[in-house]
């Protein structure tokens, strides 16, 4: 035992060294940090395990495979109500702080009376496992991401800015760094998860960029491994069905290959999710994860699992259960709302018609009772804990709900995205409910809270289908991502069935069937991480974990100014560059690579946050005024009144505004203080820019 666990302790290490020094070429104190992401996040799930032991004690693994994820979270929990009562800030010092809190817990009663070296030695195969599975799913996304690592399309630049923003930042509620000055309306706490993380572990924003990216990923993959243990009880299964979880594609990307597009390329990575009629489009895990953006569906992945893994735990276990559990179930559930509003909808409303299944079927008083008053506890609990957040984001963007009566997806559509998974699980029900009726009915379905995730499921599906939250492009791109994992989840526990037809020689074809679908969709899942490493326009010389290298090549004047901020300029001031149009993957680059927060950034992403169109329109003419005045008063004034301490002038502002105006910033320099200047570019600190500098 003591050989396997320092085995699979060491061995990352190694790995880790052979990858950076051919692939990642991390350099430097940064390389050190990549090292210290890796473990320090592992020796913190080793100090939490004990809590989880006690928390999960009746499942097989003690909740391992979620353990990682619940230690992190709590100390950035933590750090994070802390700094919203003023207490703490979100500094490494705050942080540290936090995380000793955490670690207090684990060396008191509350744990339990376990002992770390004893549960150790009573889950080392599961903890082994964990730990591969974990390894698999990190190393493998960050080697394709660092095939194609520059962060400028998609809505890489917005999740960037707002990391970058994150690590910056040190008090809350945060402000908008695409509209500065401005509360941000936006579920952040992915953000501030991963900032704080970079944090801890000192590795810079830009290459913690991708290291959020692929915790993310590993972190999916160990709650769904010790998700199905626990339902399914069966190792090898439980291995699988989390790999394939997280690696595997949807059935589009295996039609692709004997489709028209022939090439393995960014047009076949592409069409594997746009589908839908009219370009609407849904992601699923793998695809996710390898396009790269660090988007608040792809960070939530983990959280829902873990959250529905919590579910079933409840169920399964509600007349057994203590207080610190509810209250980390709560906090799991409140997460949501914060994490991804979206998923916090989708998986209460799962949570709910389990609920109601549950109580309908039960006709003991007392039991209804407990899930009646316990979920309403659990559920009020986890807003009060996170109603900072949602004090935070009012005045955003409003919720409204309409029904859908132009446009429906066909079924087709629906079945190319996720339909292999309700097909393997007609598969394996179907034919064993034809044949044993009798037995299965009451025993299996009836108390099954399997069947009464699928009925949550279809809901899901069903309001997805026939009404618009906001709009159908996100109620379809939201909904269908975890309907993807939901049915996923829904395959993988009926292959419990799948022993009971490999030995009936009448029922091998509907085995083969359900190899075929699995194979199909791995096959896809390797094909199109091939795919997406060939979308490289701008692409670097040798591969790296580097995001911004290619700003050296496409836009050295850019490059240069954003080291120099990042390298000088301390805390968050405001900043005023040219503003742009969502997606442009040239507009609000100062802003994106360093986390300063702008006048105004890309507009369409501003107002989706809540900001009205008329204010981002002000705005933009304001930023105008700014470059194009010939007054140099009127806009120091201005400057000064709207607390914007930084003028970025660039080669984009000298394409687009009167030369002779911008000379006003050179010529008055008792009003705008040259800080910087290259060959066509410029830095102007204005106001009591000073208290920003290093």
């Amino acid at each position: 035992m003591k050989k396997a666990i320092l085995a699979s302790f060491f061995i990352p290490a190694f790995i880790l060294f052979i990858l950076n020094i051919t692939f990642f070429r991390v350099q430097g104190l940064e390389s050190t940090g990549l090292y210290f992401w890796y473990y320090f996040p592992l020796m913190l799930s080793f100090l939490f395990f004990p809590i989880s032991a006690r928390l999960f004690k009746f499942a097989p693994d003690y909740g391992y495979g979620i353990n990682r994820f619940l230690s992190i979270f709590f100390v950035v929990f933590v750090n994070w109500f802390l700094t919203f009562l003023g207490i703490f800030g979100n500094t490494q010092p705050g942080l540290f702080l936090s995380l000793l809190i955490v670690v207090f817990f684990t060396h008191t009663p509350l744990n339990g009376g376990n002992d770390l070296i004893q549960i150790m030695k009573a889950k080392y195969k599961e903890v082994i496992a964990t730990e591969l599975i974990f390894l698999t799913a990190f190393l493998v996304f960050l080697f394709v991401f660092s095939l194609h690592p520059d962060l400028y399309w998609g809505e890489k630049p917005m999740d960037f800015n707002l990391l970058n923003f994150g690590f910056r930042e040190i008090s809350l509620p945060w402000q908008d760094p695409w509209y500065s000055g401005e509360s941000l309306k936006y579920y952040y706490f992915g953000y501030y998860f991963f900032s704080s993380l970079i944090k801890l572990t000192g590795v810079g924003p830009e290459i913690g960029y991708s290291l959020s990216l692929v915790t993310a990923a590993a972190l999916f993959s160990t709650a769904l491994f010790s998700f199905f243990y626990f339902l399914l009880k069966r190792f090898t299964i439980s291995i699988i069905g989390a790999l394939t979880l997280t690696f595997a594609s949807n059935l589009q990307a295996f039609i692709l290959l004997f489709a028209k597009i022939t090439s393995i390329d960014a047009r076949y990575f592409w069409n594997i999710t746009r589908i839908f009629k009219k370009n609407y489009f849904a992601e699923f895990p793998s695809w996710s994860f390898l396009f790269a953006d660090l988007h608040p569906h792809v960070m939530t992945y983990m959280t829902c699992i873990v959250f529905l893994y919590m579910v079933f735990y409840f169920f399964k276990n509600i007349k057994r259960l203590d207080i610190f559990f509810y209250f980390t179930m709560a906090s799991v559930w409140g997460s949501l709302i914060a994490f991804n509003s979206w998923d916090f909808i989708i998986y209460s409303v799962v949570f709910g018609v389990m609920l109601v299944a549950k109580i309908f079927l039960i006709r003991d008083m007392e039991s209804v009772k407990n899930y009646f008053i316990k979920p309403l506890l659990i559920s009020l609990t986890g807003l009060l804990l996170f109603s900072p957040f949602l004090y935070s984001i009012r005045g955003g963007r409003s919720l409204s709900v309409t029904f859908n009566q132009k446009l429906f997806h066909d079924f087709t559509e629906i079945y190319l995205h996720h339909g292999h998974w309700w097909l393997i699980v007609l598969l394996m029900w179907v034919p064993l409910l034809v044949n044993r009726r009798k037995t299965l009915v009451k025993k299996v379905l009836i108390n099954s809270e399997g069947l009464h995730l699928l009925f949550g499921t279809i809901i899901i599906f069903l309001f997805s289908y026939f009404f618009v939250l906001f709009d159908y492009l996100n109620t379809t791109f939201k909904f269908f991502n975890q309907l993807y994992v939901l049915w996923g989840i829904l395959a993988f526990l009926s292959l419990r069935n799948f022993r009971f037809y490999l030995y009936h020689k009448k029922t091998m074809i509907i085995c083969a069937m359900t190899i075929f679908l699995l194979n199909a969709v791995w096959i896809g899942g390797v094909i199109q991480a091939v795919a997406v490493t060939e979308y490289r326009p701008l692409r670097s010389l040798k591969s790296t974990l580097y995001g911004t290298e290619y700003l050296s090549k496409t836009k050295p004047e850019h490059y240069k100014i954003i080291r120099w901020l990042n390298q000088n300029v301390i805390g968050t001031p405001s900043i005023v560059e040219t503003y742009s149009k969502s997606f442009n993957n040239s507009g609000s680059l100062i802003s994106t690579h360093t986390g300063l927060p702008s006048f105004l950034g890309w507009d369409n992403h501003v107002k989706t946050r809540g900001i009205k169109l008329s204010n981002i329109l002000e705005r933009k003419r304001l930023i105008d005024f700014i470059y194009n005045s010939k007054d140099p008063i009127k806009v120091h004034e201005f400057l000064i009144k709207e607390g914007i301490n930084f003028v970025i002038v660039t080669p984009v502002e000298q394409a687009r505004y009167n030369n002779r105006s911008l000379k006003k910033f050179e010529r008055y320099q008792d009003l705008f203080t040259k800080l910087y200047f290259g060959n066509k570019s410029a830095i102007y600190g204005v106001g009591n820019f000073k208290n920003f500098l290093r």
